[in-house]
């Protein structure tokens, strides 16, 4: 009974451990943690107001709209395996900052797309649409890249645990 009582004891130790352990995460994991949740924020934000922006505002066909959208999150899915693990030479800070340049230029072109007409509409928003997957197949990856970097052995396991949780906030935010 002894032995199952320091076991109990044991485990809320570690418990606490790994959360006092969190102070000793470098700064910069802490910037990429922040920056990560923002873009989250950002993707899906603009991935939930997507079908209405195309058939509402832009006057694009459900079916199409519905395409559009189905096509952006596979090219995310897809452009991740290629240029996530490319740009992790260049390290972090400096493939983050490309993701999020990508991201702010593809926001920037999706935003705009209402001063377009005709079929450079749609020109503009494939353009817009594969930038932006580009910049967040990027700052995907990267994020929990910053994870292993900052971070040592009694860190690791809750930094990429506060990595998946602060996305899913991000996701809540909006």
């Amino acid at each position: 009974i002894l032995s199952m009582a320091n076991k109990a004891d044991s485990g809320w130790r570690d418990f606490i451990d790994a959360f006092l352990h969190l102070g000793a995460l470098k700064r910069a994991f802490w910037i990429v943690l922040i920056a990560y949740v923002i873009e989250s924020m950002a993707y899906f934000g603009i991935l939930i107001l997507m079908t209405t922006y195309l058939t509402a505002d832009l006057k694009i066909p459900d079916a199409y709209a519905g395409m559009f959208v189905s096509l952006f999150t596979m090219g995310v899915t897809l452009f991740t395996i290629g240029l996530g693990s490319y740009l992790e030479r260049l390290g972090v800070r400096r493939a983050m900052l490309i993701g999020f340049l990508l991201c702010v230029i593809g926001r920037a072109l999706w935003s705009a797309a209402p001063l377009f007409s005709g079929h450079f509409v749609i020109v503009v928003i494939v353009i817009a649409l594969i930038i932006n997957a580009s910049g967040r197949a990027i700052t995907t990856p990267m994020s929990y890249s910053g994870a292993k970097q900052y971070t040592d052995e009694r860190t690791n396991s809750m930094a990429y645990g506060l990595n998946y949780a602060m996305m899913n906030l991000g996701i809540v935010g909006i």
